[in-house]
């Protein structure tokens, strides 16, 4: 026998019920971030109560002043984030980085905390920003306020984290420039820890031109292994490969005087059978070819960097926009392989056009650089590894040009085409998008903006009680609590 599922179609809120589910949803959205900003501001207040009243000896004699966010925001009574905490049910700890982190959004990052309370920022990522500036000076927290708070709500992660960290450089370059003449360059092999099945983890960080050479010596290596018979995985192949790597490659032989091996007393004839990495050497020229260097970086930087003044960063948009240290680009650009094309700078008001399907190098640039994410709803994937689409399909004469082509990864790319989801370009990066469900979204460089008309959450199924985490009935105003 089988039971009915209370989530089947058609089952539990009537006709039409999907999209009254996903209405639910939206307002479920919507009430929660208002909560997360109402706690914030109500955190807010309830720190100004409870700060110093004067700067004299006698205001601040017999409490515990802390500072939870960062320089220059407000002190605040220890025991009144201990009482906080408590009421949010925190750990005083947790109740404190919390403080922190609304402090910081409130008092340094004023920029971004307009957009949070105006909806176009989540809070959780205002508090990741927080998090990552809270120790900062006053000064570079305010930088990176002005240089974050217009895109906090697209970025990804990784990408969130570099920003921060150029910023905090380019706001204060004295300071950093011990910071980035530190040599982070190493590798650790750990031969203590072994699996069970005999492997150890390697872990490094090298320069990257270091990096791309070691990258084509291991797919070098793997592609001769398994030209002469191993079965094993590229994965397998290539870690193998590193240990060949090191076995033809022992160490440089400088003056020394290599050791004439001891005499082996003579074994059994027998015929010796090859390991992989003999069978490597030998195996024909065509399967043992070596590639030349080729790395291909996108590197911004200014004419004056180039010659020697300007700022302490570049960037390298490889595949997402990363700052990199100038000298470390003029190491890389200096290098006697290196082959340097200077490309003037895109002008991305520019139309650009082509009666072709294939689309130019020039008009892609230009699109990557007007879009610098997939530009479907919430997607941060860096437009340099996107489909371009046409917004109008080419079939369908729309034309190959910079205002018919938009970055769209590939999952997204096919969402649009197979799945019923349709968007239009509105202006320049930014589009408008509708979803077989009736959603409305407008996605532009800030973010996501949800304009989907409100609808009617779904009723309550009958006979579904509200659970309680404690397992027992929700208590009445008249419950005393227990004695201690």
């Amino acid at each position: 026998m089988t039971a009915a599922s209370a989530f089947a179609p058609g089952i539990g809120f009537g006709v039409g019920s999907a999209r009254v589910v996903l209405a639910g949803l939206r307002a479920n959205r919507a009430a929660a971030e208002r909560v997360a900003v109402e706690r914030a501001e109500l955190t807010v207040e309830w720190c100004r109560w409870h700060a110093p009243v004067g700067d004299s000896e006698v205001d601040r004699f017999g409490v515990g002043w802390v500072t939870p966010g960062g320089a220059g925001s407000p002190e605040v009574g220890e025991a009144a984030v201990a009482e906080l905490a408590v009421a949010l049910r925190h750990s005083t700890e947790s109740g404190m980085s919390y403080v922190g982190a609304v402090l910081e959004v409130c008092y340094r990052l004023p920029r971004l905390w307009e957009r949070v309370k105006a909806g176009q920022t989540p809070w959780w990522r205002a508090r990741r920003i927080a998090d990552a500036t809270i120790g900062l000076s006053l000064e570079a927290a305010a930088f990176v306020d002005e240089r974050l708070a217009a895109c906090a709500g697209t970025v990804s992660w990784a990408q969130l984290d570099r920003l921060v960290e150029e910023a905090r450089i380019l706001a204060d370059p004295d300071a950093a420039k011990e910071e980035l003449a530190i040599d982070t360059r190493r590798v650790e092999i750990d031969t203590r820890t072994v699996s069970l099945t005999g492997t150890v983890r390697i872990e490094g960080e090298l320069d990257l031109t270091d990096a791309v050479d070691l990258n084509h010596a291991l797919s070098d290596i793997a592609d001769d292994l398994a030209a002469c018979g191993s079965t094993d995985s590229l994965d397998a192949r290539r870690s193998t490969a590193l240990g060949e790597l090191a076995r033809r490659q022992p160490g440089l032989p400088f003056d020394a005087t290599e050791p004439t091996p001891e005499p082996v007393a003579a074994e059994p004839s027998r015929e010796p059978v090859p390991s992989l990495a003999e069978m490597a050497v030998a195996a024909p020229a065509a399967l043992r070819r070596r590639r030349p260097r080729d790395v291909q970086l996108h590197v911004y930087i200014s004419a004056d960097q180039l010659a020697g003044s300007g700022g302490p960063l570049g960037r390298v948009d490889s595949p997402s926009p990363t700052p990199v240290s100038i000298e470390a680009i003029r190491a890389w650009c200096g290098s006697p392989d290196a082959n340097v094309t200077v490309r003037p700078v895109l002008d991305l008001a520019e139309h650009v056009q082509t009666d072709a399907y294939q689309i130019p190098d020039r008009l892609r640039e230009q699109v990557v650089q007007t879009s610098n994410t997939c530009v479907f709803p919430y997607c941060n994937r860096p437009a340099r590894g996107c489909d371009l689409d046409h917004t109008h399909p080419h079939d369908q004469g729309g034309p190959t040009s910079s205002d018919n082509l938009a970055p769209l990864c590939r999952k997204h790319h096919r969402l649009k085409g197979n799945r019923g989801w349709r968007y239009r370009r509105r202006s320049p990066g930014t589009y408008l998008w509708t979803t077989p469900a009736g959603g409305i979204y407008l996605r532009d460089g800030t973010g996501t903006i949800d304009l989907t008309p409100p609808g009617n959450p779904p009723p309550r199924p009958p006979d579904s009680p509200v659970l309680h985490r404690v397992g027992r009935p929700p208590p009445t105003p008249d419950d005393e609590p227990p004695p201690f």
